[in-house]
């Protein structure tokens, strides 16, 4: 790995010095954003379509919301027992606009959620502004952000998501500014290098407190950072991501202790993977779950994890509320995990292709799967849906990695850094995940993606220009 500045690789780079997007163009995509948000919150319901708000379909981040606004806790109802299977930040942000109408909840949701999707695109041109020096890029790499109208869907929605990928994008570009302008960042004064720890450490907790599979992926980038510090023996960057690590932990540790007091046992943010690890098990027949017959899904899911005698009671909102039963899923889960690891791995890459290409679900099942899924009935636009939205991420995941083995061979690793990045963000979901083609699980990665995409549709449309000159 080069030490000093690597090389930014960039297909073919531009001599032109880059310039970032004006506010104006920021303005403009959270305009954008809003305004197709309250189209589909509030315009398509009068419509008949895209009615639902909140309730049991969602993960309950409204009634969490509510409680906090109410005074009753972090619950799903005033007398309800207290939620450990979702996170705090999301919640807490909804909580001002509980006490008005639904309305009004709309119009927030769609504001607050418009402005993370604002931020990660200003983060994925960024993130192209370090690793590519062709103006045209980080454009092209917002609109096809854009080009999706599922984040549309899930700006509308009052769930965590799109918070999770602005703050991830946002992390990601700290580590890749890092690596790349290692020797920059070290001359830093101290007090200067303090205060960007400090920031760092807002972004690192608040990513945390997003979701509980966001501890792990914020972990990996920093566990990466420690390593390429120590490695290149830039000790005072390992002094600062040691620090940065200790902050976020200590911002952490609160949650944690309440969890402790909960569950008896530590937990930084959530608890609840036992349930839907066995859920997914449900929806790929891991364990020849189909034999259960006309059985709840939710009871299936509590069968498999060693509970024998389950109700409704035990789960609410796609998680567990009862400690004891989490601890018992929990202990199940690992202990099915050890003993049927073959089986575990077919289930991960079967969520990682239904992560990124919905249509996986439908090909198992057209293929001969078994499992209670495959008898829903589907209408032709989800079809056609889960059928666009897999050549989306197909088109983007391959002109993302043409990016990266197409450019220089001597600074092909900083564009590879940024993909593994990407694939990163999906990585805790694949052993638990059910239901993925909804396209939660892969949202954080579609920034660093459109950025590498970006970069090969300018690179190969600026190689046909020169050829047409030639010619």
């Amino acid at each position: 790995m080069p030490s000093g500045h690597p090389s930014r690789t960039a297909l073919a780079p531009s001599t032109q010095p880059f310039s970032e997007l004006p506010p104006a163009a920021y303005l403009a995509l959270f305009g954008i954003s809003v305004c197709i948000a309250l189209f589909i919150s509030l315009i398509l319901p009068a419509l008949g379509m895209a009615a639902k708000w909140g309730g049991t379909g969602h993960d309950g981040y409204l009634e969490l919301a509510a409680s906090l606004h109410a005074g009753t806790g972090f619950r799903f109802s005033a007398d309800g027992p207290p939620v450990f299977h979702r996170p705090p930040l999301y919640p807490a942000l909804l909580a001002p606009v509980m006490g008005f109408g639904v309305p009004v909840q709309k119009i927030y949701v769609a504001l607050l959620n418009s402005v993370f999707f604002t931020v990660a695109c200003l983060y994925t041109v960024r993130s192209v502004q370090l690793l590519y020096r062709h103006p045209a890029v980080g454009v092209v790499a917002v609109v096809l952000l854009m080009a999706n109208p599922w984040i549309y869907r899930l700006i509308s929605s009052p769930l965590s998501a799109v918070m999770q990928m602005g703050l991830y994008t946002a992390l990601c570009f700290h580590v890749l500014k890092l690596v790349i302008d290692c020797d920059r960042i070290t001359a830093l004064p101290a007090r200067t290098l303090a205060i960007h720890i400090a920031r760092l450490s807002l972004l690192t907790s608040a990513l945390c407190y997003s979701h509980g599979t966001s501890l792990y992926v914020c972990s990996a980038l920093l566990f990466f950072t420690l390593t390429f510090t120590i490695a290149t023996g830039r000790w005072r960057l390992t002094l600062m991501t040691t620090l940065l690590a200790c902050l976020t932990v200590m911002a952490l540790a609160p949650w944690a202790a309440r969890n402790e007091a909960l569950l008896g046992r530590a937990e930084p943010v959530t608890s609840g993977a036992g349930y839907t690890y066995f859920l997914g098990n449900i929806y790929w027949n891991v364990d020849n779950t189909a034999h259960h017959g006309n059985r709840d899904r939710n009871a299936v899911s509590l069968i498999s994890g060693g509970v024998t005698e389950p109700n409704s009671d035990m789960v609410s909102h796609w998680g567990v509320v009862d400690p004891a039963v989490d601890g018992q899923m929990r202990e199940a889960m690992v202990s099915h995990i050890a003993e049927n690891p073959v089986e575990v791995l077919t289930k991960s890459l079967l969520n990682l292709g239904d992560i990124f290409f919905p249509v996986t679900h439908v090909a198992w099942c057209a293929a001969g799967g078994v499992s209670e899924y495959c008898a829903e009935t589907m209408a032709p636009y989800q079809l056609g849906q889960r059928v666009l939205r897999s050549l989306y991420c197909a088109l983007l995941i391959g002109f993302a990695v043409f990016s990266v083995f197409a450019g220089s061979r001597a600074a092909w690793w900083l564009p590879g850094l940024a993909l593994c990045c990407a694939g990163l963000y999906s990585v805790p979901y694949l052993p638990i995940a059910t239901y993925a083609h909804h396209g939660i699980y892969s949202l954080g990665a579609l920034p660093l993606l459109s950025a590498l995409a970006a970069a090969a549709l300018v690179s190969l449309a600026r190689r046909r220009q020169a050829v047409t000159v030639a010619l």
